[in-house]
């Protein structure tokens, strides 16, 4: 789960600030990152996209220089917000967030 303290924008859609849970579907050459007011559960196969889904953002997926163990999740600051940079495995991505 991720919580904003102020209004956000990914992909272009604005996400009230308040509490959201992440659920990412990992491909081969991208992976898609969504939003959802679902709160409060486990695992991906509870998540209707239809019925809690607020955002989805589709990033590339770049390699990493080491193995990642376990998914983490960290921030970075840019220009117009931040990148919340997400890595698993050799892989990771960058979903932009503007503020």
């Amino acid at each position: 789960e991720i919580m904003f303290f102020q209004d956000a924008t990914f992909g272009g859609k604005t996400l009230k600030k308040g509490r959201y849970t992440i659920y990412i579907t990992p491909k081969e050459n991208e992976w898609d990152v969504s939003f959802s007011t679902d709160l409060d559960g486990w695992g991906h196969y509870a998540f209707d996209e239809s019925k809690s889904g607020v955002a989805k953002v589709t990033v590339p997926v770049a390699k990493t220089a080491s193995t990642v163990e376990s998914v983490s999740i960290l921030f970075e600051k840019s220009d117009d917000g931040a990148h919340m940079i997400i890595g698993w495995d050799d892989s990771m991505v960058r979903v932009p967030i503007v503020l």
